[in-house]
């Protein structure tokens, strides 16, 4: 057997073995509360996902995935419990908690497992509407980096937020998914933000066959894509026709190009003639 062959073989057995243990934790944790629930299936959900992600993953690993998708976003309080995680958290480091001390790092890396790591596996508008308000959370934004560190600190939560979001599956995404954290990319998706938070454009998910728009108190409203897609087309159509009577068919057009070409023409001999006299 060739050195790729074993390789193969073990990513096989080890992908069996990680799919067979998170379908027995679903089975476990199917009669838990929904806080303990989230608590097993979280670690499931980023390793399925982590997985998912290679191509030529089983088919095992993605089906495991969905179901454990599946158990999240059909919580309504799915995104609540990371957020309110990630806050209780931030609230229980004792005060004046430096950066890279022991508490602070443990901080830090669960901002980065949740926000980033976790929530781009979440197609709901309930995690949308998380990740977009982290957009302008600059919270946790790291020090300067000194001349003695040879690491770098993850970013500020606006920028864990793109990359999610990049990776949560947008139909018509902005940003490509590995599009890197900096700040043009960050002001491109606050620009598709903002439309969005105030309910003026609706947003789906690649796969799904809804339409989703917010409304002010941050509830939103499902559409199927079949009416958002006629509603499009009535106001193009809209616009075509209000467009014709502002400008006429075409033979008006052209006649109004005409007459237009013809004052021309006859303003600049009379200026000529003036200007001779």
């Amino acid at each position: 057997m060739s050195l790729m062959g074993q390789v193969f073989t073990v990513d096989r057995e080890l992908e069996a073995k990680q799919a067979a243990l998170w379908r027995s934790k679903l089975k476990e944790s199917s009669d838990k509360p929904e806080e303990q629930k989230f608590d097993i299936l979280s670690l499931g959900l980023r390793n399925m996902g982590y997985r998912r992600s290679f191509d030529g993953h089983s088919d095992e690993i993605a089906d495991v995935f969905s179901a454990i998708q599946n158990e999240f976003v059909k919580a309504p309080n799915h995104a609540l419990y990371f957020y309110d995680k990630l806050e209780q958290a931030r609230n229980q480091l004792p005060e004046g908690t430096r950066w890279h001390t022991g508490p602070h790092n443990d901080f830090q890396s669960l901002r980065v497992m949740i926000i980033r790591d976790t929530l781009c596996h979440l197609p709901s508008p309930e995690v949308v509407w998380i990740l977009g308000n982290y957009l302008n959370d600059v919270r946790d934004t790291p020090p300067p980096m000194t001349k003695f560190q040879d690491w770098i600190d993850s970013e500020a939560n606006a920028y864990l937020a793109c990359t999610a979001l990049q990776k949560i599956g947008l139909r018509d995404s902005p940003l490509p998914i590995r599009a890197v954290e900096n700040a043009d990319n960050l002001a491109t998706w606050k620009l598709w933000w903002g439309p969005i938070q105030a309910g003026n454009r609706s947003f789906s998910f690649e796969g799904q066959d809804v339409e989703y728009r917010f409304r002010k108190d941050g509830t939103y409203e499902t559409i199927a894509r079949s009416n958002t897609t006629k509603h499009m087309k009535q106001v193009a159509q809209s616009d075509i026709d209000n467009a014709q009577k502002w400008i006429g068919k075409p033979a008006q057009r052209w006649l109004v190009l005409l007459c237009g070409c013809a004052a021309l023409f006859a303003w600049l001999r009379w200026r000529a003639k003036k200007n001779v006299a």
